[in-house]
């Protein structure tokens, strides 16, 4: 309660106190006065300071350090939240990878510095958030000196170029690779070159993440059987590396047309996807599984589809399974064998219900 209670009462007395206020302290249009001070005058205030901040480093630096400055913190601004997105996935992903990663701050300082550095941030945050509320209620009126303050300190948006893309390219992964090629500017040569050496080692060290991903799937699969959903995901990690290999070209030759050939690639992709019969690869793997370890889920096989009857039959002599497998056959026969109109009419229906007569 008083978590809520105090808070709110502070802000009604400064205000009444203060004269800022319109409406009566009893009516609602006070509780909404009292809310767009905090929510949105409060929070508008807050930025007074770093204008002050920059402004007094722009007098006091020169103007092609200061705009390189502004674009490596832009670049860094940028990169934390796309960072912390990365290594959440990755965390996720990768067990090894998020046990090393929690490793990380204990070997680089004590835990008393770190809580003593995040106190120190919420102190900072609570006393940028006091004087952003007094300077709404004490000092001048809305829309005006703190405006024309904010006004005067803006200026022309930050060019993608090369020193954002270099400092951004320090920290995030391979999905900003693409809008990079883009967005840097060719103007400054060796910076240029920087960054195309930089998404090139991007490209590379994504590309072995996807190698590593591949082969601990395959391992799972190994163990755990084989099913459309890991299928798929091994065909996507194919399909990104695919793209990586585009993108590593486009990043060396600019007449290269990166949508062209990833237009190509995606459809090659869909073709390939629909036509491959994902079914028959799935039920063969699991019966060569099967005959190496001993180990199959019959229930699985059962709701694949028709392409993967076939392959399933093999198994109805099967000493351990055969008379699962007979007994889903003869249900699926008896299935096939009604009437459908021609629109129904699939390839692999109909080799499905070919294969079944001949048995």
């Amino acid at each position: 309660m008083n978590f809520l209670a105090v808070p709110f009462l502070f802000v009604a007395q400064t205000m009444l106190l203060l004269k800022r206020h319109r409406q009566s302290w009893y009516s609602l249009g006070f509780a909404g006065e009292m809310m767009e001070t905090v929510l949105l005058y409060t929070l508008k205030y807050t930025m007074i300071p770093f204008a002050f901040l920059r402004h007094w480093l722009k007098s006091r630096m020169d103007r092609r350090k200061y705009g390189i400055a502004v674009k490596i913190l832009a670049g860094i601004g940028i990169s934390l939240p796309i960072l912390l997105v990365v290594l959440t996935l990755l965390t996720q992903a990768d067990g090894v990878f998020g046990h090393l990663l929690a490793k990380i701050p204990s070997l680089l300082f004590d835990w008393d510095s770190a809580e003593a550095l995040y106190r120190l941030f919420r102190i900072g945050l609570v006393a940028l958030l006091i004087f952003g509320y007094f300077y709404a209620v004490i000092g001048p009126k809305p829309q005006e000196v703190a405006d024309k303050l904010l006004e005067r300190s803006e200026e022309k948006r930050i060019a993608w170029d090369g020193v954002i893309l270099v400092t951004i390219l320090t920290i995030i992964n391979f999905i900003l690779l693409v809008s990079f090629m883009h967005l840097v500017s060719r103007a400054q040569p060796v910076i240029y070159k920087f960054v195309q050496a930089m998404l090139s080692l991007l490209t590379i060290c994504t590309s072995f993440m996807l190698f590593s991903a591949y082969f601990r799937l395959s391992l799972y699969e190994e163990a755990y059987g084989y099913t459309q959903t890991r299928f798929l995901a091994h065909a996507f990690m194919i399909f990104m590396f695919v793209l990586f290999v585009i993108a590593f070209l486009k990043i060396w030759r600019n007449d290269f047309s990166l949508l062209k050939y990833y237009g190509i690639a995606g459809i090659a992709a869909y073709v390939v996807l629909n036509y491959i019969q994902v079914d028959a690869v799935i039920a063969q793997n699991n019966i060569q599984r099967y005959y190496e370890t001993g180990r199959i889920d019959v229930a699985y096989l059962m709701e694949l589809s028709d392409d993967a009857i076939p392959l399933i039959a093999t198994l109805r002599e099967d000493k351990g399974i055969g008379d699962r497998i007979q007994h889903y056959l003869q249900e699926k026969r008896d299935h096939l064998q009604k009437e459908r109109s021609w629109q129904s009419f699939t390839i692999a229906r109909y080799v499905a219900k070919t294969h079944l007569q001949k048995e």
